[in-house]
């Protein structure tokens, strides 16, 4: 055999196990999006925490949909860093214009908080009175019934609901982009390993948390050195004895504006969240992308004069590959996966592959106007000097 026709197989049977893995992750995201609700219904007071930084496209949209939730024991507390940010007079024409909705608007940050979102929440939480807090992001679209569904999963010994984030919104590249790297590999992915690994995943951008399971915990003060601040209370809250849950019903993470640099500055400041949280699952990761181990495999069977590989068998793969992305992703958005978008799933593939690699070599970001080093555990670190790499802005 060729050296070529040993790298193709080679890699076929690393793809076939990828293609597999990413099965099993589709499943399991199917199987939670299952529509079951499992508690009684709940009359608690529930605080949705908004933290803002900046006006996002559609900000005014995604705050409306809390004016008119069916869930009516409810308040809401928005928070932004200073008084100069973009996004307060959204907020304060909210509270403005919606006076039969119990509101408040917190302005600062706790001061000994290294992570700028749990500074905000931090200081948020000394306004709510609800025994339920719920982190919603400024870039989250609910629907009208998101609070009351969400509390449908409550039960006694559970102190943490949790949402799957399904991508919608945009037409430029980088929406498109966004909304395929959320629907077809961070939802699947995330659910997967949550199955392969026994615990549930905790996705930061919609958290109801009982008031109880987080005193106990220390508050959110008790992730603010860590930049997966979602993955540290999830940790803190199943180990304090508490359940955690995933809802059966998606929240939608809209991406109307985005650009190109935003999206790669996401996810190149994710993949190193991930690579300290787990060097070992941050290595395996290509395996829940199979697509362009595929493609390599198939390029290399036919630049080898005995490729030795069946090219029919790697096309067959490749293609229920991206019938799983296309399947998952109607059944997240409730939308057919557009002809167009489809079409550039491999170079999302490709694109996502590169920062992948990227975040071996890469230790510092720079989040909400902040620059810090990222260490084990995805703790952070502060940075002072100028010299250091960054990763830009996200809000």
């Amino acid at each position: 055999m060729t050296v070529w026709g040993s790298i193709s197989v080679a890699l076929a049977g690393v793809a076939v196990l990828g293609v597999l893995l990413s099965a099993v992750c589709h499943w399991r995201l199917w199987w939670v999006l299952r529509g079951r609700r499992l508690g009684a219904k709940s009359t608690d007071r529930v605080t949705v925490l908004k933290p803002l930084c900046g006006a996002d496209a559609g900000l005014d949209r995604n705050l409306e949909a809390f004016a008119h939730q069916t869930y009516r024991n409810l308040e809401i507390v928005f928070g932004v860093a200073s008084s100069s940010d973009e996004a307060l007079p959204i907020a304060l024409r909210f509270c403005r214009d919606h006076q039969g909705v119990t509101g408040a608007v917190s302005v600062g940050e706790a001061a000994s908080v290294l992570n700028p979102k749990v500074a905000l929440l931090q200081r948020m939480a000394s306004k709510a009175e609800g025994r339920w807090l719920v982190v919603s992001d400024s870039n989250v679209r609910v629907e009208r019934d998101y609070v009351e569904h969400a509390m449908s999963h409550v039960a006694p010994d559970v102190g943490l609901v949790t949402h799957v984030v399904a991508g919608k919104g945009g037409r430029s590249l980088a929406a498109r982009c966004e909304n395929l790297q959320l629907n077809c590999f961070v939802a699947p992915a995330l659910c997967g390993a949550g199955f392969l690994a026994g615990r549930t995943c905790v996705i930061g951008k919609s958290m109801f948390l009982r008031r109880e399971a987080l005193d106990a915990i220390g508050g959110f003060a008790s992730a603010g050195g860590y930049l997966a601040e979602d993955y540290a209370i999830g940790q803190a809250v199943e180990k304090a004895g508490y359940r955690v849950m995933l809802a059966s019903r998606p929240v939608v993470g809209w991406h109307e504006g985005w650009s190109f640099s935003r999206f790669v500055n996401r996810h190149l400041r994710w993949a190193i969240m991930r690579r300290q949280v787990s060097k070992a699952g941050y290595l395996l990761e290509p395996l829940f992308t199979p697509g362009p181990i595929l493609t390599f495999a198939l390029l290399a069977a036919l630049v080898a004069p005995e490729p030795h590989l069946n090219i029919g068998a790697v096309c067959s793969a490749l293609a229920l590959k991206y019938g799983l992305d296309a399947l998952t992703y109607a059944k997240l958005t409730g939308e057919r996966l557009p002809l167009s978008v489809f079409a550039i799933n491999p170079f999302r593939e490709w694109l996502t592959l590169a920062v992948w690699a990227l975040g071996w070599f890469t230790q510092t970001i720079h989040w909400r106007g902040k620059p810090y080093r990222v260490v084990a555990d995805s703790a952070l670190e502060p940075v002072n000097s100028s010299l250091e790499a960054e990763v830009g802005d996200e809000v």
